[in-house]
């Protein structure tokens, strides 16, 4: 069987439709906006995409980055490592989606993938603070963004940013693994 074409650019569903693994007819197989109109096929998909994404070559080469420049995923990717997570990239998908960082958690009986956006998520950065006895300060008067500062207890100095989530986790990265880090280049965001 030849390879498949993995390009960010491949509508999963297309490949789905292709190999037809289930041998469904024409009818089952029209999409709609999120997958497919049949709700039994759209099913049958998501499985097939779980696969097929954990098929996809996640990263290609790093990059260096300033940590005090680091933001969305590329910081989320960084506090993971910092963290030594089992951190993971999941390619753009249709509608515009870009690449995002997910945390695997492996269980006795489960592996969980989980999205990893502590950067704007207080539900996944807020324990983060607690478990590093870290805090944020916000400074008024100061540029919007550079007008928090945050890290882990027993930092020598605190990051700025725009956020309180932000700020510490360039602080929790810059505690951890110092002035720069190695992230995805596919994390890196093309110039406007």
């Amino acid at each position: 069987m030849p390879a498949e074409n993995r390009s960010s650019n491949t509508d999963p569903r297309d490949v789905f439709i292709r190999l037809n693994p289930l041998g469904l007819g024409e009818a089952d197989l029209r999409k709609d906006s999120t997958g497919f109109e049949d709700p039994r096929t759209h099913s049958d998909y998501l499985l097939f995409l779980a696969g097929y994404h954990e098929s996809q070559p996640t990263t290609t080469d790093l990059v260096e980055v300033k940590t005090a420049n680091l933001v969305g995923e590329q910081l989320a990717w960084a506090v993971g490592k910092a963290e030594g997570l089992d951190v993971r990239l999941a390619p753009p998908g249709y509608n515009g989606v870009p690449w995002r960082v997910f945390v695997r958690y492996t269980g006795e009986v489960i592996v969980h993938d989980a999205r990893f956006d502590l950067y704007e998520n207080w539900a996944v950065g807020g324990p983060l603070i607690d478990k590093h006895h870290g805090s944020a300060h916000h400074f008024h008067g100061l540029a919007e963004d550079a007008c928090y500062s945050g890290g882990p207890a027993g930092a020598e100095a605190w990051s700025y940013g725009p956020t309180a989530l932000i700020a510490f986790c360039r602080g929790f990265v810059h505690y951890k693994l110092g002035h720069t880090v190695q992230v995805p280049k596919e994390l890196i965001q093309c110039p406007a």
